[in-house]
């Protein structure tokens, strides 16, 4: 762990780092494809419009972006985007911004298209100050406010200079008072024009003005504004100024840029610098928008359709940032409003069309080139298999398809050979190797290319036409005997003899048919050679043509990792390093021990390794790239954001040149040229914020009732209660070189003993802790490894529930103790009490078994009156149920007998005299015939009415068919009389029983069926008949009428008909039972035992008298 530098030291390594930009873009000006690098930031990002107007680091960290449509608060990694909202005054006032200022006490002031605006961060919203009269609350009216604030400067006693369209205005943050300087045609020591763009303060105090077209200074001393023309501007307008390192005023126009000497006596010598299309180094466009003095007093200039241009002192010329469509990481938009520096050197470039650039740090250490479509002068193919530095310090750059590239580091410029422009026999080149002038190059099945630069000619040599082993070549060299050794497919190594004209072949002694690959060769300080194959490392020792082979053994620690050797290092002192598909091992050549390296490295397959000149060994592996320190153990990573080409790296594809820079090979995206020597680390470590709390992961907002009372960004307390146990944090390290390599630790003291350290995870999760009070802490390091020690904090309490309290655990104790003290007083009284009571009680348990043998008689006695009466009560249970059994039977008996009166006289009477009376229908007295036609119809009347009446009182049916014919005959009766269709279904067989049984349950059905056309309100109902086990009859009675309420006290007064029915049916053994409810219906139940009578009795029978032949079926 790193900890933070001082000041100086970080001003002087910022200071480094920039010259260090400044210089590779110098340098890239002369050649295509070598000008800044940028991130960009867009929409599509979050950024709420493309058109960027102000750029500015508060001094939390929080990069603020003023944008035609919005205001951005950028953390690294989201936005938070603030606008108008109707109807709210304390949001922004205006979303078109034009500046963004921070004064001396940190207040950001935010000027715009209305006037400008102060964020307070406590509150998270806007005082707005406006000179339009407005009835909304919070906004402030000012006279002499202008509408359009387009610069804030604050001078040195604190007061705000606004420059805006109706002058220059001074306004007091302490008062709120607004003093405005306007043009007076006839004070020549007044604005020359209401219409000012730009203020700069310079280092006496004073204010310089862009005013209109003219330049105007307003002198602190005298308060007096004194105008200064310009000669040789043609311009009608004045965009911005900018003071530089060296005290020049600089004054950009819509008609190019000119700067003043502040230091000459009269500041009157004007040098003017416009486009001319016959210079490279001149402005690259004569409307400058925007000017900006980076930290080392560099002058940038943004202008409209000319991208981003840096004034070079040296050579008094400009150099040209311009965005370039065949590579994605240019400048994107060549409109240029706004630039700022933030604290750790990254230049912030806002466009009109293409959001926020960010340039990258070390922009010329770590060097990214890959071919761009439409771009004939880029690297050929981006697959790169090896590299080689000739003698004149060209680099040639082997591609797997694209041929042989040339590389001059100088102007990082690029020539191509391939199959289709020379005689190269394959595109596929694996391996360059210089030998008396000429270049050997091995390639993939088309042999050994000999090219002779100098006549630009290529010949090949292959198995075809020499000896030579094979065709397929992977490395080349020499040894110091003067033989050409190569790397082969399937042949291994092979050496030449120079004697025979004939080729040796060295295979690892383990498989040696198969995996015979020699992808490396490396000669070390002794002049021996590494061998790296696909089946273990061999070294080749050239003096006695001796092997050594070394292969992984999984029970021999000291055995080498993997059996695919891709890389090797030499540290000296007979130590390397070598890098295999299992991971990196250090190698003892002379104890000839592999000792595997446990270090954190990014990727287990180690592709490429290089060792720079401080000794760090940069290894390119299958999942990106790092650099590794031998002596400390320590690894760095790098990513795309420090401009590496990605995460995957080819193997045996690196070369260290000769003035140290490091060449690192991808398989698919190019290849990185590393400067170790350039590359400077950010000392300054960042700022780290708190920016979202979560409670069962949903974000608290501050509020009335909430756990946050100000935005977590600023809030000192976050106070729970016990249900709210479980919340998280999210945080934000406001480093912007490279946020993913930012790195993290938190601490809950009262309840982690050790910080957290997490990576680049940026949240933090507590689960049940218990209440109490706490104070969660976030510490922040960037990619460099450098802390913020002081990090942030926030207090929480976690409030305990009512029973965890204090005052209630106090209480509790207290009814303890009290209960204790009561129950060992208690104790004690009783014990007393109980001897007291002991000994009454000895004396009356002898009185006690004396009365208890009287009592044994007493109840033997009792118990034999009990024996008698219950025997006597049963006997009368029996009689009146043989007394209610008779009178039932008595009442069916009544009944049949007064039918068999009706049937047998008044019927037979009614039926005679219709005879009689139809003798009278002949009379040939019309009126005699008529009366007797209506006595006819009334004696059938009389007749139906007399044959119906005696199927109620007791159907014949029913005697003579049994109970499953009564009621077939009960159904169709019902729907007759009363329209209630019965759908009944019984067993075949139902004749078995009694007869008393059979008229009880007619009747029982009967009644239910009544109760169903009076209570039920429906038009059917289902009568079910079936026989029971132990010779038991159920019969069962649904509808799906109103039904009722069984319980309710209504039916228990109205329902005495059901209770009739249950009483009669307990009679002979049976029961009614009864399922309704509201709206769902009712069931009755009749269950009766086929013989009747009780369990004990035999069945009472009825008298079978039948009726008489005229008992037929009324008509």
């Amino acid at each position: 762990m790193m900890a933070g530098p001082g000041t100086i030291g970080s001003r002087l390594a910022l200071r480094a780092a920039s010259l260090i930009v400044l210089a590779g873009l110098a340098l890239g000006a002369g050649s295509r494809g070598a000008t800044l690098q940028f991130k960009h930031l867009t929409p599509e990002d979050g950024l709420s419009h493309s058109w960027v107007r102000a750029i500015l680091q508060d001094s939390q960290g929080y990069m603020w972006l003023g944008t035609a449509a919005g205001l951005n608060r950028y953390d690294g990694y989201s936005f938070r985007v603030y606008r108008h909202e109707r109807g709210s005054s304390r949001s922004l006032l205006n979303a078109s911004i034009n500046s963004l200022f921070e004064d001396t006490q940190g207040r950001l002031w935010i000027g715009h298209e209305r006037g400008f605006s102060l964020y307070q961060p406590l509150t998270d919203d806007f005082i707005n100050f406006s000179g339009t009269a407005s009835t909304e609350q919070g906004v402030v009216i000012l006279s002499g406010l202008g509408t359009t604030i387009r610069c804030i400067v604050q001078d040195l006693s604190g007061g705000l200079w606004l420059a805006s369209d109706a002058g220059l205005l001074l306004f007091n943050p302490e008062t709120r008072r607004v003093e405005a300087y306007r043009h007076d045609p006839k004070d020549v020591h007044s604005l020359s024009s209401n219409e000012v763009r730009s203020i700069v303060r310079d280092h006496e105090g004073d204010l310089w003005l862009a005013v209109g077209n003219s330049l105007n200074r307003f002198d602190r001393g005298t308060h007096q504004i004194n105008r200064h023309p310009i000669t040789g501007v043609n311009s009608s307008d004045l965009t911005q100024l900018a003071i530089d390192r060296f005290d020049y005023l600089w004054i950009g126009t819509d008609d190019g840029v000119c700067r003043l000497d502040l230091n000459r006596p009269t500041r009157s010598v004007v040098e003017c610098f416009r486009h001319d299309r016959r210079k490279a180094g001149s402005l690259a466009s004569d409307f400058a928008r925007v000017l900006f003095a980076d930290r080392d007093g560099q002058i940038w200039v943004g202008t409209e359709n000319g991208g981003l241009d840096r004034f070079d002192y040296e050579t008094g010329t400009f150099v040209h940032c311009r965005t370039d469509p065949n590579d994605p990481s240019s400048l994107n938009n060549e409109s240029v409003y706004s630039l700022f520096e933030d604290r750790a050197g990254i230049l912030w470039v806002g466009t009109f069309a293409g959001g926020a650039n960010l340039t990258r740090r070390n922009q010329d250490a770590i060097l990214h080139f890959k071919t761009l479509p439409g771009n004939a002068e880029s690297l050929s193919y981006n697959s790169i298999t090896d590299f080689f530095e000739d003698k004149e310090g060209y680099v040639w750059i082997c591609t797997d398809g694209g041929g042989l590239d040339r590389f001059d580091p100088r102007t990082r410029q690029f020539e191509h050979w391939t199959s289709r422009n020379s005689g190269l026999t394959r595109d596929a080149v694996l391996d360059v190797f210089e030998d008396d002038g000429k270049l050997l190059i091995g390639t993939w099945a088309g042999g050994l290319n000999v090219f002779d630069p100098k006549k630009g000619t290529f010949r090949a040599v292959t198995t075809r036409n020499s000896n030579l082993p094979s065709n397929s070549i992977f490395d080349i060299a020499r040894d110091r005997r003067g033989r050409l050794l190569l790397g082969t497919y399937e042949r291994g190594l092979v050496v030449q003899d120079l004697v025979n004209d004939s080729w040796t072949s060295y295979v690892p002694d383990r498989n040696p048919f198969r995996d015979a690959n020699a992808l490396l060769l490396h000669e070390d300080a002794d002049g021996d050679f590494f061998v790296g194959t696909e089946s273990g490392l061999m070294i080749f020792h050239p003096e006695d043509d001796s092997l050594q082979t070394f292969h992984h053994n999984d029970l021999d620690l000291a055995s080498i990792a993997g059996e695919r050797v891709y890389a090797v290092t030499e540290m000296g002192g007979g130590i390397y390093y070598v890098g295999t598909d299992e991971g990196l091992d250090r190698f003892d050549k002379k104890a000839r021990i592999f000792s595997h390296v446990n270090a954190a490295l990014p990727g287990s397959e180690i592709r490429s390794m290089a060792k720079d000149r401080r000794g760090h060994i940069w290894i390119g592996t299958d999942r990106g790239l790092c650099r590794y320190s031998p002596v400390t153990g320590q690894v760095k990573y790098y990513t795309k954001g420090d401009g590496t080409l990605g995460n995957d790296y080819n193997r045996c594809a690196y070369l260290v040149s000769r003035d140290g820079a490091i060449y690192l090979g991808g398989v698919n995206n190019g290849f990185n040229v590393i400067y170790p020597n350039r590359i400077t680390e950010n000392r300054v470590p960042p700022g780290i914020v708190i920016t979202d709390f979560k409670i069962a992961n949903r974000s608290v907002l501050p509020g009335a009732g909430s756990a946050l009372e100000q935005p977590i960004e600023v809030a000192k307390h976050i106070d729970l209660s016990h249900s709210q146990s479980s919340f998280s944090f999210e945080l934000a390290a406001l480093d912007f070189s490279n946020p993913d390599r930012n790195h993290y630790a938190f601490k809950l003291d009262g309840f982690d003993k050790e910080w957290n350290e997490v990576g680049s995870q940026r949240s933090a999760t507590y689960t049940n802790i218990s209440p109490g009070k706490y104070v969660f802490r976030a510490r922040a390091a960037n990619g460099d490894g450098y802390w913020n020690e002081q990090g942030t904090s926030v207090s929480l309490q976690i409030h305990p529930p009512v029973w965890g309290t204090w005052w209630f655990r106090l209480l509790v104790v207290g009814f303890g103790l009290t209960a204790v003290l009561t129950v060992v007083l208690g104790a004690r009284r009783r014990r007393r009490i109980l001897e007291s009571m002991n000994t009454q009680l000895n004396a009356e348990i002898l009185h006690a078994r004396k009365a208890e043998e009287g009592l044994r008689e007493a109840r033997d006695q009792l118990e034999q009156k009990v024996r008698e009466r219950t025997t006597e009560l049963t006997e009368r249970a029996n009689q009146l149920r043989t007394l209610a059994g008779e009178l039932t039977l008595a009442e069916q008996r009544e009944r049949r007998h007064l039918a068999r009166l009706l049937h047998d006289h008044l019927q037979q009477l009614l039926v005679g005299a219709k005879f009689r009376v139809a003798l009278l229908t002949n009379a040939a007295d019309p009126a005699v015939k008529q009366a007797a036609e209506e006595i006819q119809s009334l004696l059938s009347e009389s007749i139906q009415a007399s044959r119906s009446l005696t199927a109620e009182l007791s159907p014949p049916i029913l005697h003579e068919g049994g109970l499953g014919a009564g009621l077939e005959w009960l159904a169709n009766w019902m729907h007759e009389k009363h329209g209630l269709v019965v759908v009944l279904s019984a067993e075949e067989d139902l004749t078995a029983a009694a007869e008393d049984v059979s008229v009880l349950l007619f009747e029982s059905v009967r009644e239910l069926l009544f109760n169903v056309v009076k209570h039920a309100k429906v038009q059917s109902a289902s009568v079910r008949l079936e026989r029971l086990e132990g010779q038991m009859l159920r019969i069962s009675v649904r509808d799906h009428g109103r039904g009722f309420d069984p319980d309710a006290q209504q039916f228990s007064r109205e329902g005495f008909g059901l209770f009739s029915i249950r009483e009669r049916l307990s009679l002979v053994g049976g029961r009614l039972e009864m399922q309704s409810s509201p709206g769902q219906g009712s069931e009755m139940t009749l269950i009766a035992p086929l013989a009747g009578g009780g369990a004990d009795d035999p069945p009472a029978r009825l008298s079978k008298e039948p009726y008489s032949e005229l008992d037929c079926s009324p008509t």
